[in-house]
């Protein structure tokens, strides 16, 4: 049984490189696991992320309002007015497509003063 369509997709605008199939509309890969595709065990390859989101999910106690503002306007360069915005919409993205080393630093930066931070 020969892969004919995406199983992602449904395309069938399928070619090959490298040893792999390539769907020319998803960009789904996968890989022949047996000289014939196995349909119910035909794996996606995932690029590996390389952008990330540093998302507020709460100011944690009210008495730390503040320092996660403060935290939040030093990170993103924003206003006053625009970062409270910001904090008292949690949750919600703060800084959006960082490398993870950078999404760290800030998770680690937002947690010390009293939020509650997820990298996504």
């Amino acid at each position: 049984m020969e892969l004919v369509e995406c199983k992602s997709c449904g395309s069938k605008d399928l070619t090959e490189e490298n040893g792999t199939v390539v769907c020319n509309f998803c960009q789904s890969r996968y890989i022949p696991q047996t000289p014939q595709f196995v349909a119910t065990s035909v794996p996606i390859l995932e690029t590996p992320k390389t952008q990330f989101d540093v998302v507020l999910q709460s100011v944690g106690s009210s008495k730390n309002k503040i320092a996660v503002i403060k935290q939040v306007l030093k990170l993103t360069g924003l206003g006053l007015a625009e970062g409270k915005k910001l904090v008292e919409s949690a949750p919600g993205a703060i800084i959006t497509g960082v490398s993870i080393q950078d999404a760290e630093s800030a998770k680690a930066q937002l947690e010390r003063a009293g939020g509650v931070v997820s990298i996504v």
